[in-house]
């Protein structure tokens, strides 16, 4: 048994030395009998459990909407949780009417049974909280893991268009963004002492680190996959949480490589700053990748630890032609080939003393750019220069599953290019779900290497990339469907990246002939 965990919840300091693996969700229900935070999937699905957790980062309070299924209790030490009724309006510390975001939805029809409502309440403050600037499609966006079986969603789109044109000329006005919504209405009041609350609290806080403690600990990051798929690994063990770790925070680049900690969550490289001057559509890459909830918790580290032969961001780290920084809890560190790390299903080359620090990729930079770090990466890191124009990295993702979006996919792949418009002069791809693990195809990457785009270099691609993989028959599909899948993404690939030379009616006359 660990000790007592000491956080806010609502307006109150709490504190509790239930198990650190209980879910925060029966801890809210079952402890403190708030149940307006409703019980369902408990798989981070459907967001009906959703809650703000807020931490401190940088002299502020950053809020993001999560599962509380998913998230252990022992996880919100120094900690701000928010759940539904501590949204409400305040009267003498009580609830009292509808905020506008909650009169909004009953308004516009939003609301029938209101299972789902607290949560979706819930990621829309979410949203309001971190966007100063207001747009409906990305407030749409924000309840994207918030499951509704009622409306049909568009009476909850049409609240959405109702609080986006009620409010953006309101919160354009000068002044502190969350001082403006709390005037508005649209959060309590009590959110603005937080800040200095929180950092009380965590002064008197004796947060161990994981360094010296990895080899008697289960180590947890988000816990997005293993409170799902191995809860019973928790039971009465000592329990190390690093999420929000410093030394595994951040993205920045040096000299030629971005590195990014592998405690930084797929929401925070979704709003890189760095990333998107270097991969305009990596935000796009990054929508299908599970839910705003889920990518609020979900960390780099832990997707490649989770050794899934479909994990999005592993393929994607695998076409950059990543290496890892592999952290011992003696302080040493090894670097690795990501490509070198996966050795079999489920299975990598991580001693057991290690933990991975973070990942990092080779990009072309040139002198000139003022562009720093982003936001949670550490200030000691030097800003890097801005990417050359002279070879581009020329970057793509594919993905099939049942559903575009919220799903595991059958087949995914990525593609990393550098060239002057014609000649492929270095090239990494890699793929999912076609072998025990995610896959660098290597054979494939070195036959494109220093080739002239062209119909027949892509005919005799595509016969090669097939003798690299080894997809089995499964629930979601026949080994040859998963052959056949990943022939048309790497076509799609080259389609997107070179469509004055790659054309659909191209790619159509070899999907004939194939």
């Amino acid at each position: 048994m660990q000790g007592a965990v000491h956080f806010i919840l609502n307006r109150e300091v709490v504190h509790s030395s239930l198990p650190p693996d209980t879910a925060a969700l029966d801890y809210i229900r079952r402890e403190k009998r708030l149940t307006g935070t409703k019980e369902a999937c408990r798989e981070g699905d459907c967001g009906a459990c959703a809650i703000l957790l807020g931490e401190l980062k940088e002299d502020q309070v950053e809020y993001r909407p999560v599962c509380s299924c998913l998230l252990p209790l022992g996880d919100l030490a120094g900690k701000h949780l928010i759940t539904i009724e501590g949204l409400n309006p305040e009267e003498n510390g009580k609830g009292k009417g509808l905020n506008p975001i909650q009169q909004a939805l009953a308004d516009k029809g939003a609301i029938q049974c209101g299972f789902c409502t607290p949560g979706l309440v819930t990621a829309i403050t979410g949203y309001f909280l971190n966007h100063p600037q207001l747009d409906y499609r990305e407030a749409v966006n924000s309840a994207d893991g918030n499951i509704c079986r009622c409306t049909g969603y568009s009476s909850i789109k049409r609240a959405l268009a109702y609080l986006i044109e009620e409010f953006v000329p309101l919160l354009k006005a000068p002044g502190d963004h969350l001082t403006k919504l709390v005037d508005l209405g649209l959060v309590p009041r009590y959110l603005l002492a937080m800040t200095d609350r929180l950092s009380r609290l965590n002064k008197n806080l004796q947060r161990e680190t994981v360094a010296g403690k990895i080899k008697s600990a289960v180590v947890v990051a988000g816990g997005t996959d293993l409170l799902v798929q191995q809860p019973e690994l928790l039971i009465d063990k000592k329990i190390e949480f690093i999420f929000g770790n410093r030394e595994m925070a951040g993205i920045w680049r040096q000299n030629n490589r971005v590195y990014i900690g592998s405690g930084v969550t797929a929401g925070e490289l979704m709003e890189s700053a760095l990333l998107l001057e270097i991969f305009p559509r990596f935000p796009g890459y990054l929508k299908l990748v599970s839910s705003t909830l889920i990518r609020n918790r979900a960390t780099v580290g832990g997707n490649i630890m989770n050794a899934s032969p479909i994990g999005d961001l592993s393929v994607m780290l695998l076409a950059l032609d990543a290496s890892l920084t592999l952290k011992s809890n003696r302080g040493g560190l090894r670097k690795l080939l990501l490509r070198d790390f996966f050795l079999d299903y489920k299975k990598v080359a991580l001693r057991s003393n290690e933990l991975i620090r973070q990942v990092d990729f080779p990009v072309s930079f040139k002198s000139g750019s003022r562009t720093g770090a982003v936001k949670g990466s550490e200030s000691r890191k030097p800003a890097g220069p801005l990417l050359s124009t002279r070879q581009p990295l020329l970057f793509n993702f594919e993905k099939v599953s049942r559903r575009r979006y919220l799903d595991i996919a059958g087949v995914n792949s990525a593609i990393s290019v550098k060239s002057d418009g014609q000649v492929l002069n270095e090239v990494h791809l890699s793929a999912g779900g076609v072998a025990p693990i995610p896959l660098y195809l290597s054979g494939s990457s070195k036959f494109l290497k220093g080739k002239r785009l062209s119909k027949e270099l892509l005919a005799e691609l595509l016969k090669i990339c097939i003798e690299e993989i080894s997809p089995i028959t499964d629930v979601r599909g026949t080994a040859q469907y998963k052959r056949l899948l990943l022939q048309q993404l790497i076509l799609a690939h080259f389609l997107v990246l070179f469509p004055n030379i790659i054309t659909e009616e191209l790619i159509g006359s070899m999907r004939k002939a194939q």
